[in-house]
């Protein structure tokens, strides 16, 4: 080998030499001092390795501060911690975010609009919709009663808009001449034929004043209501006060709760031949002497009666309380049964068969009790006082079945009259109810 090849193979060496130096970070002149200068000068690595977990903002990894470098890093994998609204409940359903699948159904919405009627109305999604994002609902307005009619309102009154022509005309809504007619020019009475359907409104008692009479055998009243009668207050307030009215149909004494003076329904709807429908939803205590005797007699077409709250019939007293029900019902010829749902308890003293409860209500075939357990004369009562009592039902001859609670068979049976059927003879007592 030549000197001159062996200076080109020392040259090459200084340069890679140079160039090492150069990589790890120094800057040299081209001389050898310098280059071994510049190699004692290069600081020896020290170098970490790291674990990084990503979260949602940017991280700069950097070596500890025992260390100059970085031998690796190593970054974890990202999973549903990453944010903790990654839950199956905030995710649409079919959808996989970092491993959670969602559980929400889209919404797909509908707007409605709803116009008010007197019934409830439930507003759900058409076909194609799972949910509703608003519901308007119309104003009411007077079509939503076709009642609402000027002539139907109260001269001066608005209801829903429509302002009424009706004339006021006394305390029970009629005047004379809408009830019995007219005086002619010659003196002569021309009977009325308007129908009337009267309602006692704000009659709440009678306040020393009796009805007894005053509608009598008046054959154009077709329906009575008192909605806000409570109690009698007077004897005889409204005896044979609607007897005799032929075209009678329905009545109602929505909030009458007790009766408790001598003869408050005598006769009051006698021979109403057309009557079919008769209620007294919250009549919880009937006390009263004779309270309906004779009310509903001859009521040919009565079908259904309403007694449901009825709880107590009778005083518990020794003397004078009976009769609350005597010929009530007569000649009821298509009312062949009645229910008193409620009713515990009948107090019945009196002398005399035909003063029981229920006597001489000679067309009614059944009669259910489910809760009576209690038939008895009032305390006290003397021997001669226990007779009604022990015949509530005498002169019922068409009564063959008397139902009662089963779990009160034990009480009635040991009531005074069991054994003879209190008094109706064709009867047979069950206890199935």
């Amino acid at each position: 080998m030549s000197i001159q090849e062996k200076l080109n193979i020392i040259s090459t060496s200084l340069g890679n030499i140079k160039q090492a130096i150069i990589n790890k970070g120094s800057t040299i002149s081209g001389n050898i001092t310098t280059y071994a200068d510049a190699i004692s000068g290069i600081i020896s690595i020290t170098a970490q390795s790291k674990t990084v977990t990503p979260t949602t903002t940017t991280q700069t990894v950097t070596p500890d501060s025992n260390y100059n470098a970085l031998s690796s890093v190593t970054v974890n994998g990202v999973d549903s911690s990453i944010d903790p609204n990654i839950v199956a409940e905030n995710i649409k359903s079919g959808v996989n975010i970092l491993g959670i699948s969602g559980n929400v159904t889209e919404l797909s919405g509908q707007t409605k609009t709803v116009t008010p009627m007197t019934s409830s109305q439930t507003i759900t999604p058409d076909t194609g919709y799972n949910g509703i994002t608003s519901v308007t609902i119309d104003g009411v307005t007077s079509a939503i009663d076709s009642n609402i009619q000027a002539e139907n309102i109260k001269s001066g009154v608005s209801i829903l808009g429509v302002t009424g022509t009706m004339p006021s005309a006394g305390k029970y809504g009629v005047t004379v001449e809408d009830v019995v007619g007219i005086i002619d020019n010659n003196g002569s009475l021309q009977p009325t034929t308007n129908q009337l359907n009267l309602t006692f409104l704000g009659l709440k008692t009678f306040n020393g004043r009796s009805l007894e009479y005053k509608f009598r055998d008046l054959g154009n009243i077709y329906t009575i209501t008192f909605p806000d009668l409570e109690c009698d207050t007077i004897t005889n307030c409204l005896a044979h006060t609607f007897e005799y009215c032929q075209n009678l149909t329905t009545i109602n004494f929505s909030k009458l709760d007790r009766l408790t003076n001598w003869a408050p329904f005598e006769y009051t709807f006698n021979h109403c031949t057309s009557l079919t429908t008769v209620a007294f939803p919250l009549l919880k205590t009937v006390t009263a002497y004779s309270a309906f005797n004779y009310c509903f007699s001859d009521c040919t077409n009565l079908t259904n009666i309403d007694f449901s709250s009825l709880e107590q019939i009778g005083n518990n007293t020794s003397s004078g309380y009976h009769s609350h029900f005597v010929n009530c019902f007569y000649n009821c010829t298509n009312l062949a049964s009645i229910t008193f749902p409620k009713l515990e308890k009948i107090y019945c003293t009196g002398s005399s068969m035909t003063n029981g409860t229920f006597a001489n209500n000679n067309k009614v075939k059944k009669l259910y009790f489910p809760k009576l357990d209690t038939i008895t004369y009032g305390s006290g009562a003397s021997t001669s006082n226990q007779t009604a009592c022990k015949n509530i039902f005498y002169g019922c001859t068409s009564l063959t079945e008397i139902h009662f609670g089963a779990a009160n068979q034990a009480a009635i049976e040991a009531t005074a009259g069991y054994s003879t059927a209190w008094g109706a003879t064709n009867a047979t007592v069950y206890f199935d109810l």
